[in-house]
């Protein structure tokens, strides 16, 4: 081994080049020669003498490249000709095995890691390459990685080659790095929606009902109905549960101040006051302060898993049953939460659960929901009233043999809150990766508790049953959040405010001052990148960042 360096991106991680792996190199370039400029095949023994030369130069950086998930060798990747004084290199020797993984794009995120060393670990500023100009397929990879063209050449009067470059040190899909950043699983999410346009349903229908079987299997919830968001599934919530119970316009709901304006907005669709709860340390609302606010115009409490947390929830229910309240759980970030291995909006006591499969949830679709009552007689209520009040469903009207039963009734004065077949199929091929993305999550969180442990001014948001927690957002408080937010964007990283306290705005002013520790709160939260293309080493250096910000 000639060097120490090591760097990671994406799905990969880069390890110093050993001559064991040097030996598997040799055999995957030979079985790939067409694709190098020379087209020879190497010996063995030239391989061995090219593993000497290279112990010995002192501007060649070569790394193995290994799956970061199970440790599998894919590859390798060099930066070699560092000339230290002028900051630059070349960029090459680049072998993906794709044999081995049926993962793509990897030879994209080895591209990312190798740069990346050169420019966060070498301090280069310029880095530059050569390729084949009808080699369409690495073109693409390091177009992808951030290289502009910067000139052609003629080798031997052959091929044209592309000379790229890839200048001071600032390439956006390396260097930067985003609050939020979902992932798709791109190959399987095609696959479904290959299937809904070539069976010509893109609608409500075969999707959605295998999309609402696999979530009650996951979940156990024994009813689910899959919607076009969470906030349809929070209207439908207050608005069947209010019919049902013969809730009156005016009658109150209380709820959370730190939450998206749509769950509170679910009230007042509804002609319902929202009655602000104060938040506890887990930015959910606090059971002692919920007690107070309830009135004899109190109907239901909207619990808000904030974060994926589950919070106070069993003392919640506790004071539901007490009072005689309903209670709405807002799981738009608690994908994948459990406690126990129990689902909490399965708990007795939980009338409806309703969650999120956003654009940039932990369970990403384009956008699209899902709601889960406790019953049987609201669910089948929520399918007429998510379809326009329509007692039969397209789907459901449409027999094996394409005949369509035109007669229906209309039972509801409905919306049109329906999920459709292209987001289900795309949720049905993001489900199976959930736990184990989840799983990831906790882990880089857990880097970030570490990391701010030992500083007195930073405050760690925490969460019961952490083991457990789907962690969709990671938050601390600054007391300087402006400050910081300025600092990580000087090192491209973007952190976020994830929401203000909804009683500062317009048609909640009336609460203003009802929750003092939200809003305070509020004033000094920060949302820290928290996905799946972040890197234990990113995570660590966020967090070297904040804490030299933050001292």
């Amino acid at each position: 081994m000639k060097h120490e360096y090591r760097s990671s991106h994406g799905r990969v991680r880069l390890k110093p080049l050993i001559w064991e792996d040097a030996e598997k190199m040799r055999l995957l370039r030979n079985h790939n020669s067409s694709k190098f400029f020379d087209g020879k095949e190497i010996t063995a023994e030239m391989q061995k003498k090219w593993y000497q030369n290279y112990l010995t130069a002192k501007n060649d950086f070569m790394f193995s490249v290994f799956l970061r998930d199970t440790d599998l060798w894919v590859g390798a990747v060099s930066i070699y000709h560092v000339d230290l004084q002028n900051k630059t290199g070349e960029f090459g020797r680049l072998l993906i095995d794709k044999e081995k993984t049926e993962q793509r794009g990897l030879g994209v995120d080895t591209t990312q890691a190798a740069c990346k060393f050169a420019f966060e670990q070498l301090g280069l500023k310029m880095i530059y390459l050569e390729v084949y100009a009808d080699n369409i397929a690495a073109l693409k990879t390091y177009e992808k990685s951030g290289f502009k063209l910067c000139e052609r050449r003629k080798k031997e009067n052959k091929t044209s080659i592309l000379y790229m470059e890839n200048k001071n040190g600032k390439v956006k899909s390396i260097m930067s790095i985003q609050v939020l950043k979902p992932k798709f699983h791109i190959d399987e999410c095609l696959e479904q929606v290959r299937e809904c346009l070539e069976k010509g349903w893109t609608g409500s229908g075969f999707k959605t009902v295998e999309m609402e079987q696999k979530w009650k299997e996951y979940t156990g919830h024994a009813n689910a109905c899959f919607l076009n968001s969470n906030t349809s599934g929070l209207h439908l919530a207050v608005n069947i549960l209010k019919r049902n119970f013969g809730w009156a316009d005016g009658d109150e709901i209380i709820s959370s101040p730190i939450t998206f304006v749509s769950t509170n907005h679910a009230i007042m669709y509804e002609n319902m006051k929202p009655v602000f709860a104060d938040v506890d340390e887990y930015l959910c609302i606090d059971p002692e302060d919920v007690e107070r606010k309830i009135t004899d115009k109190t109907r239901a409490v909207i619990f808000v898993g904030y974060g994926g947390r589950v919070g106070k929830l069993d003392k919640i229910i506790e004071l539901c049953k007490k009072h005689g309240l309903r209670l709405i759980l807002d799981a738009a970030h608690m994908a994948g939460t459990r406690v126990n291995g129990v689902f909490p909006g399965t708990w007795d006591g939980v009338d409806a659960t309703v969650y999120s499969y956003q654009a940039v949830k932990n369970l990403p679709t384009g956008d699209s929901g899902m709601i889960c009552f406790a019953e049987e007689k609201f669910d089948k209520e929520c399918r007429m009233v998510s379809w326009m009040g329509i007692n039969k469903d397209t789907y459901s009207r449409t027999s094996n043999d394409g005949t369509y039963k035109w007669n229906y009734g209309v039972d509801y004065v409905g919306f049109k809150y329906n999920g459709n077949a292209i987001m289900a199929g795309i949720a049905l091929a993001q489900l199976p990766y959930l736990d184990e993305e989840n799983a990831y999550r906790r882990h880089l969180c857990a880097i970030y508790d570490e990391a701010f442990a030992g500083n007195d001014k930073i405050q760690i948001i925490g969460a019961p049953y952490r083991d457990e927690c789907a962690f969709h957002i990671y938050e601390i408080a600054v007391p300087d959040r402006e400050g910081l937010l300025a600092e990580l964007a000087k090192n491209d990283i973007y952190g976020g405010v994830h929401y203000r306290d909804n009683t500062e705005f317009s048609m909640y002013t009336y609460a203003q001052g009802t929750c003092p520790k939200a809003h305070e709160i509020t004033q000094h939260l920060i949302t820290m990148p928290l996905h799946m293309y972040l890197t234990e080493d990113d995570v660590r250096r966020i967090a070297r960042i904040v804490n030299e910000f933050v001292s």
